[in-house]
């Protein structure tokens, strides 16, 4: 994996609240943390909270001048889409669209459909997600280990 930026990705659903969200770790080939966020979401889907994180995951790594990038995530339906699925037909035809867009314009980005263990920090940070307040947090990487840590999600 090199000096590539990896981007685990996963989401979130909640059946008792009927919410989403969505969390991503941005991280070094080492494990070193950089960054994280939490993104809860007005949607309902599983699939959308996964689309949605794989987008915002790979903006902030651009924004942080990353190009080398590897995006982890379980949904193997997602990666799918986002690999050249036909986004004409899905609610979030416009979220496929653009993440094929940054795919064409950035030939170093690496996708791989992964096991929920090899996601599981962004898991922890996605099920956190649900009971935050709506829209974005980006998390320093010492905010995401003190979630990650927390008696409530071990």
């Amino acid at each position: 994996m090199g000096d590539k930026l990896i981007v685990e990705v996963d989401g979130a659903f909640s059946v008792t609240q009927g919410t989403v969200a969505c969390a991503d770790i941005l991280r070094r080939h080492n494990n070193e943390l950089v960054e994280g966020f939490l993104h809860k979401l007005d949607h309902k889907d599983h699939l959308t909270a996964e689309l949605w994180g794989c987008l915002v995951g790979l903006k902030r790594a651009w924004d942080l001048g990353e190009r080398e990038i590897i995006l982890l995530s379980d949904s193997t339906e997602a990666v799918q889409l986002i690999a050249g699925g036909d986004s004409s037909l899905h609610t979030e035809g416009e979220v496929i669209q653009e993440l094929q867009n940054m795919i064409e314009w950035n030939r170093k980005l690496e996708l791989q459909v992964v096991s929920r263990e090899d996601t599981r920090m962004a898991d922890s940070l996605a099920k956190f997600a649900l009971n935050g307040a709506m829209g974005l947090q980006v998390l320093s990487s010492i905010a995401v280990q003190t979630i990650i840590a927390s008696p409530s999600l071990v």
